[in-house]
């Protein structure tokens, strides 16, 4: 999900100039390099085009090497955890909690419980140790503890 914000037409403007001038940069300084390699090996001493790409080739292929170690330590961790996991279902949704798990979790009784339940805006006060005190509904009178 991409998040975006209100931008003034302004800022979109330097946003779009300054990538535009980013762009022509770098296809010029990759023309002119590229171009470079070209003509310096065409004009050189009848050098073969190879020994000019060979140290970048010997860097890329490094890099391909480390990219494939890694695809394969994913997908090995993958097809373990396929393996481990194949009869469990992780992803089941949680029993709902009952009135009654919650007045006990909380101390109240079932009345106030419900009272919460259909209640739009409550206030609930506590004590020193955290405990429910009262609890303040809109619409209706205090339930004192």
């Amino acid at each position: 999900m991409i998040i975006t914000t209100a931008r003034s037409r302004a800022g979109l403007l330097l946003d779009a100039v300054l990538t535009i001038i980013g762009w022509i940069g770098f296809v010029y300084l990759f023309g002119t390099g590229i171009l470079a390699i070209i003509y310096g090996a065409a004009q050189g001493p009848r050098a073969p085009l190879l020994p000019l790409f060979s140290p970048t080739l010997g860097t890329l292929s490094s890099y391909a090497v480390i990219a494939a170690a890694n695809a394969a330590i994913l997908i090995a961790w993958a097809l373990y955890n396929h393996w481990r996991f194949k009869d469990q279902d992780r992803r089941k949704p949680l029993k709902a909690v009952g009135a009654g798990h919650l007045a006990r979790s909380f101390a109240l009784t079932l009345d106030q419980v419900d009272g919460l339940a259909v209640t739009k805006i409550a206030t609930i006060h506590h004590d020193a140790q955290g405990y429910i005190v009262e609890i303040s509904q809109i619409n209706s009178e205090s339930m004192l503890l």
